[in-house]
């Protein structure tokens, strides 16, 4: 059995966190004649959960419990239950993990503000906000579940395949009525006064958010749809010195994701020198969301054609 217990990062400087748990009462900038309190809210943010691992008939069996409040979610005191389990047969590894939870944190689209951008003027003008987080309260149970499986072959490669069903997930029209907005939101701003621009702009960034402002991440995967597929292939040996692996990460719905090639490579005994690509997927046309006539994939929403990531370890 274990416990754990974490105070999430609140405010951090460089990657440093400089506020734990509780919003601090100074202000964010020292550099304003008057300056402001962050004072978004004095409750403590947090999480604690309990694992109790046990081998069985040759199966490692997880369950755990987890309690969080407002704890990179909108949620306030919630509780979710997991379930792992994991066998190996001969060079084959299967595996499922599942967590469940009632209710979703996820931002829905009010569809009449999504109509054209004076429909989303008028709900920014009338105090109905395009985003919110409708299903918060709700007490029906959703799930994540993923189930896959590790081959090892004789040379130490190893491919995995996984399948991850999201219970959280955009179904299509809540997905076309969610990109709909954005669409809408990006036309209205460059119509718009600084002071409308800057109402809108809050109606469509509520708080809440998932994101960890001390966690800087090369990769974040926060799935907007249901249905995914995890493919990973590693070769390690080649020429001695190289490590040579691509995954994927696709969108079984409209079949966009992400393609990461990557090469690592031993230069000495201490330096390894690693590239990897993340290569965006556009999807099947045929199997988008239709916003204004346009099809929209979840991988088209990528903010750039392709990112390259350099990095290189020392160690000592």
């Amino acid at each position: 059995m274990s416990l754990v217990g974490a105070a999430k990062v609140l405010r951090q400087y460089a990657g440093l966190p400089t506020a734990l748990l509780v919003y601090p009462g100074y202000p964010t900038s020292e550099a304003v004649e008057n300056p402001v309190l962050d004072d978004r809210d004095d409750e403590a943010h947090w999480a604690a959960a309990a694992r109790l691992y046990a081998l069985v008939a040759d199966t490692d069996v997880t369950l755990t419990y987890h309690f969080t409040h407002l704890y990179n979610d909108a949620f306030r005191e919630k509780s979710r239950v997991g379930l792992s389990l994991s066998r190996v047969f001969g060079a084959t590894e299967v595996h499922l993990e599942a967590l469940a939870q009632t209710g979703s944190s996820r931002l829905y689209a009010a569809p009449a503000c999504t109509e054209s951008p004076e429909a989303l003027l008028g709900c920014s003008m009338s105090g109905t906000p395009p985003l919110s987080r409708t299903h918060l309260d709700d007490r029906g149970v959703r799930a994540k579940v993923l189930v896959g499986a590790r081959y090892l072959f004789e040379d130490n490669s190893m491919l995995s395949a996984e399948y991850y069903f999201n219970g959280e997930g955009y179904s299509s029209r809540e997905f076309a009525d969610y990109v709909g907005l954005l669409g809408q939101g990006r036309r209205l701003l460059s119509q718009l006064t600084p002071e409308q621009a800057e109402v809108l702009t809050a109606r469509l960034s509520p708080t809440g958010a998932a994101t960890d402002p001390g966690s800087p991440q090369k990769f974040t995967f926060e799935p907007l749809r249901r249905h995914y597929l995890f493919l990973q292939y590693s070769k390690p040996q080649v020429a001695d010195d190289f490590v040579l692996g691509a995954s994927a990460v696709v969108n079984l719905g409209d079949l966009s994701g992400q393609l990461i090639p990557q090469v690592s490579w031993s230069a000495r005994e201490w330096l390894t020198l690693s590239a990897s690509a993340f290569i965006p997927l556009p999807g099947v046309e045929s199997l988008a969301a239709k916003v204004a006539g346009e099809p929209i994939t979840e991988g088209s929403l990528s903010a750039s054609d392709w990112r390259a990531l350099l990095n290189a370890r020392l160690f000592f």
